[in-house]
């Protein structure tokens, strides 16, 4: 079961991101401890549950789904949730990692309806399965690239 978390969530959720910048292979500077700073991720974190958009996490939580509501820069007027973080722990990837993204997309449907927000973001990571969110009605924008040790 998918649920929204709680700020008595936010230790787990933080041990996810940890985990995250661990396995992430393409930027090694994630994996420095000295550069974390796990009182700004835990204020993030909070603001996020409270008003700047939501995070999902199944009820055995071992995975998460992180989404940020921020004003366009260059229209302030409107409003956009962005996928910000989506982990699962590698033994439960694939059915749960589906699950969350599906909470995410309901949600946001739900947000754009009522008019909560205008646009909605999505994206697929570099050593993830490539998932065409254009078949769930989503329009390809742009490719991120990273340089950078």
């Amino acid at each position: 079961m998918i649920q929204y978390a709680t700020r008595y969530n936010i230790p787990r959720i933080m041990e996810m991101i940890e985990a995250y910048a661990y396995e992430n292979p393409n930027i090694k500077l994630f994996a420095n401890q000295q550069l974390h700073d796990a009182k700004y991720i835990e204020e993030l974190l909070f603001n996020i549950i409270k008003f700047r958009g939501f995070i999902l996490i199944d009820k055995y939580m071992r995975g998460c789904f992180i989404a940020l509501k921020q004003n366009n820069i260059w229209c302030p007027t409107l409003v956009e949730l962005h996928q910000l973080f989506w982990y699962v722990e590698p033994e439960f990837r694939g059915l749960l990692s589906g699950r969350l993204w599906k909470a995410f997309n309901k949600t946001a449907n739900d947000l754009l309806n009522n008019k909560k927000i205008d646009l909605v973001y999505t994206s697929i990571t570099a050593n993830n399965i490539f998932t065409d969110f254009t078949k769930r009605g989503y329009k390809p924008i742009e490719a991120k690239f990273v340089r950078g040790t």
